[in-house]
């Protein structure tokens, strides 16, 4: 059926021999795209989630602080990316436009990217794939954020691309680095590996585990910087360092939910009008494949058309990220917390399967202007669903607030920071507002069964229900009835609407001397 959609005659519009080229078109969509993505970066004084603080945090620290490009949780590629533009400014909120803006241009990588993957595949208008991906509302949203979710899409369609050219050096180059940016890498690693066994090109297999034995080489070192003057002792550890410190644990702190979790909510990744589309593309992909498998005996000319097992690939790399994610959140495994973002990390995937839908539907229906619908369909309903349930611009919330007053409280009193210099936090937006790492030898203290149970003299301790009793790491799950039966002393809490955080000290303070709980007092209730 595929071939019958690229050689059926269909209207002028549609084929491109009048109306708007298929770059002007492109570049309006673009242009559109970057716009109201830099009116939400601006406009957004919030996050649109937690752990983009936290990535945020990361990369602004890492160029004192190196064992943040081989933190395993931060994901070295997108500490990398956005390290420059998170330090260009002294003011963090600057910075934070600056990262975001990093990850604008990313996304328009992703789109170009997409395009030029689409019309490999002998789509009749190929923008209408990258249309389909910028308007995907979690891939906008995700386009002024500081999450690792776009850099791993620009990487995966880069491999794609690579593979589609049939440069397979590049598949498996590209797609080894993956896992340093999103777990998801490794179920790419395993996909390109099998690729280049039916293409006999398995002697580039052995470029694949040399990332991750760098990965691993250099979080021991920067975890030890003494390691190359002990070789036999870091020859024997370094391998190993990865393995350790993976902070995924293999039954779930969050819980589990329904198999059909993200089935439901497929129209808010793929948007409400463009999801037939996807269904429709997945159908005429299949059957292009079966056309072709029928074409000889058992199916071997599906193996020598490339532009055939380009789609099989295309349509399988987010099916299959599908149902490994639903299956996780239904059994809780692995850290799963149900996010829809993790199914964001192949976005460009999903648009070439919706683009292939959409080019398939108006040659058969023989419709016209397909790319002003496309962009129609792209932006009206967000934009009306915006109007009723505003999502965006994304402004601080009540967990935002209370982060910051608490830092504040905290500066803001010179002898409470004298005696307790060491701050350990659970909020992630204290260590954003208060803008130090929390690895920072002096003036922090990360958040550990070890550092609880130490209790550190001029130590102080935010720990809030929320990031306290919740975590990728089940072993950072800790109550407050832990934190208490260690020693620490509670002087008070502090409230914002429906978020709070209690607040401990240490049981001695900088100079030894035992903490008073009546000396300071947290201003609880703040409106």
């Amino acid at each position: 059926m595929g071939s019958t959609v690229t050689a059926r005659p269909v209207l002028p519009v549609l084929a491109g021999r009048r109306g708007w080229p298929p770059g002007a078109s492109l570049a309006l969509a673009i242009g559109v795209f970057a716009a109201l993505s830099l009116y939400c970066n601006v406009r957004s004084e919030g996050f649109l989630e937690a752990d983009a603080m936290t990535h945020f945090t990361f990369s602004r620290h890492a160029d004192t602080e190196p064992a943040y490009f081989t933190n395993v949780w931060g994901r070295p590629i997108a500490t990398a990316a956005y390290a420059i533009p998170a330090n260009l400014f002294a003011d963090v909120r600057s910075s934070v436009i600056a990262v975001r803006v990093t990850t604008l241009l990313l996304a328009i990588a992703c789109a170009l990217i997409t395009y030029r993957v689409a019309k490999g595949q002998g789509l009749v208008r190929p923008e209408l794939a990258a249309i389909a991906l910028l308007a995907q509302p979690l891939f906008f949203c995700h386009s002024w954020s500081e999450l690792t979710e776009i850099p791993f899409a620009l990487l995966a369609v880069l491999a794609m691309w690579a593979y589609q050219a049939r440069r397979f050096f590049w598949v498996a180059l590209i797609v080894s680095v993956t896992p340093a940016c999103r777990p998801e890498g490794f179920g790419l690693m395993m996909i390109a590996a099998f690729g280049l066994l039916l293409h006999r090109r398995w002697y580039w297999l052995a470029i694949m585990p040399i990332p991750l034995l760098i990965w691993s080489a250099a979080g021991a070192l920067v975890e030890d910087r003494t390691a190359l003057t002990r070789w036999t002792e870091y020859h024997n550890a370094w391998w190993g360092w990865l393995p350790r410190n993976w902070p995924y644990s293999a039954e779930s702190a969050y819980g589990r939910g329904p198999l059909l979790h993200f089935f439901v909510r497929l129209p808010i990744l793929l948007g409400p009008m463009m999801l037939p589309f996807f269904f429709a593309g997945a159908v005429v992909m299949v059957r292009r494949c079966v056309g072709k498998a029928r074409d000889g005996i058992l199916g071997q000319p599906i193996f020598r058309d490339h532009v055939a097992r380009c789609e099989m690939v295309l349509l399988a790399v987010p099916v299959s990220i599908f149902i490994v994610h639903s299956l996780l959140w239904w059994l809780g495994k692995m850290a799963s917390n149900g996010e829809l973002r993790y199914l964001l990390c192949v976005a460009p995937f999903w648009a070439i399967v919706a683009g292939r839908g959409f080019d398939w539907a108006w040659a058969r229906m023989r419709l016209p202007a397909p790319v002003l619908i496309a962009g129609l369909m792209a932006v009206v309903p967000p934009v009306v669903a915006n109007r009723f349930w505003q999502v965006v611009p994304i402004p601080l919330y009540d967990n935002d607030h209370m982060g910051k007053i608490a830092g504040d409280w905290y500066r803001a009193d010179a002898a409470l920071n004298k005696a307790y210099p060491r701050v350990m936090a659970t909020p992630p937006s204290m260590w954003f507002f208060m803008d130090i790492s929390q690895s920072d030898r002096e003036r922090g203290l990360t958040w550990t069964p070890a550092n609880v149970k130490a209790c550190p003299p001029g130590t102080i301790l935010f720990w809030d229900p929320i990031y306290g009793q919740s975590n990728a790491d089940a072993t950072l799950v800790m109550s407050r009835e832990v934190v208490e039966k260690h020693g620490w002393v509670y002087v008070g809490n502090v409230v914002y609407g429906g978020a709070w955080c209690n607040v401990y000290l240490s049981t001695k303070d900088v100079t030894g001397n035992r903490s008073d709980p009546g000396r300071w007092t947290a201003p609880g209730n703040v409106e």
